[in-house]
């Protein structure tokens, strides 16, 4: 009989966003333990954690470090940001006294529908958190009611305060996620950078990246469409595929018509629309760009996964990492040949060269694999 290892949904309700690791860990592992999903941590057993924690999780792993033999397989999904001490939030970067500025910011979004009530909760508010006297508060309300309120943009109140929402969700991420960090026994990182920055301080820190086949020619016929964009349709990326729809009229149309059709398509969804795509559907292309100008980071997990579907990962910035270089076709709209890799006469060579990629890519994942089963065995032994 296998051993068995549990895969924690824990805080995140459901598989959705955390599938994709389930089914690299079933892949890479299920023909020497059984990986059983489970709601719920296990004491002496291997749980296999991906990052998210409440605070109550937080206590719960330190009881069943202390009481039993507890072992945690942490799966690192997030990018460390070394300026705010945070996960991710790299657009908020260039921000001063960002706690301040986010609570303003937010004011400034309620206000715009000034009422008595609003004025009154905002008055608590700085009493409160802030230590603000009347005198304060008086001051306060001639330089923001009079000021501020007559020229502020809704929808940009609206940006700023999503985002420095976001930041404050990544830091509570972030905070749990180094009170759990002492207590792994092997850390699994999705990226390159990621698995740089705790190779340093963890020596059993690995990718978690899955086996890959080739393209067959079962996996390079019959598709229903040629290009395919899923994910969320941020402000930039809208501004990206706008940007390099004109600059395709410099071109023979009937070349590109296909990639012309699908960004026409792409930029009649309004509002940053998150774009769900079903698996049903088979593609030729998906298209990669990075979410926002301070994103500087490749999508390995996302490469792997349009591989699995049959379809040829483009990217339109060149990342300086191993993933990037043998998983996916970069694409230069500016460069007419750069564009020929679209064309139906260019298919079978990014086909070529994507199959070239994933061997060597292989080699380099099975060696990484083969150093995880080594340190699970050491983990069963221990385990009482």
């Amino acid at each position: 009989m296998k051993k068995k290892i549990f895969f924690i949904i824990g805080e995140h309700r459901s598989l959705v966003g955390i599938n994709s690791f389930l089914e690299i860990i079933k892949k890479n592992f299920e023909n020497e333990y059984d990986i059983i999903i489970s709601k719920k941590f296990k004491p002496k057993s291997i749980n296999i954690l991906v990052e998210n924690f409440t605070n109550t999780d937080v206590e719960q792993i330190k009881k069943f470090k202390n009481q039993s033999s507890f072992k945690i397989i942490l799966v690192v999904t997030e990018f460390f940001n070394n300026k705010l001490n945070t996960f991710n939030s790299f657009e908020a970067n260039n921000l001063i006294n960002l706690k301040y500025k986010y609570f303003f910011n937010k004011f400034i979004f309620f206000l715009l529908k000034l009422n008595s009530f609003v004025r009154n909760e905002i008055k608590n508010f700085l009493i409160k958190y802030f230590n603000f006297n009347i005198i304060k508060y008086r001051k306060f309300k001639i330089f923001f009611y009079k000021g501020l309120i007559k020229n502020i943009d809704k929808g940009e109140a609206q940006t700023i305060f999503s985002k420095y929402a976001e930041y404050y969700y990544f830091k509570k991420r972030y905070e749990n996620f180094m009170k759990v960090l002492d207590y792994a026994d092997i850390i699994l990182a999705s990226h390159p950078d990621i698995l740089r920055t705790y190779k340093s301080k963890f020596k059993k820190t690995f990718y978690i990246m899955p086996i890959l086949n080739c393209y067959k020619s079962d996996k390079t016929k019959n598709f229903s469409n040629y290009f395919k964009f899923s994910g969320e349709l941020t402000s930039y990326r809208r501004k990206f595929f706008k940007k390099n729809l004109d600059s395709l009229k410099k071109y023979d149309l009937k070349d590109y018509e296909k990639i012309k059709i699908f960004l026409n398509k792409i930029l009649k969804y309004k509002g940053n629309k998150f774009i769900d795509i079903s698996n049903k559907k088979k593609f030729k292309f998906s298209l990669h760009p990075k979410k926002n100008t301070s994103w500087n980071y490749s999508s390995p997990i996302r490469y792997v996964d349009a591989i699995n579907k049959g379809e040829i990962p483009l990217i339109f910035d060149k990342f300086n990492d191993f993933f990037s270089r043998n998983l996916a076709i970069y694409i230069n709209f500016k460069s007419s040949k750069s564009l020929k890799k679209l064309t139906k006469k260019y298919y079978k060579k990014n086909i070529q060269n994507i199959n070239n990629g994933i061997l060597k890519y292989n080699i380099y994942i099975k060696n990484n694999n083969k150093l995880i089963l080594r340190e699970l065995n050491k983990l069963f032994i221990n385990i009482k």
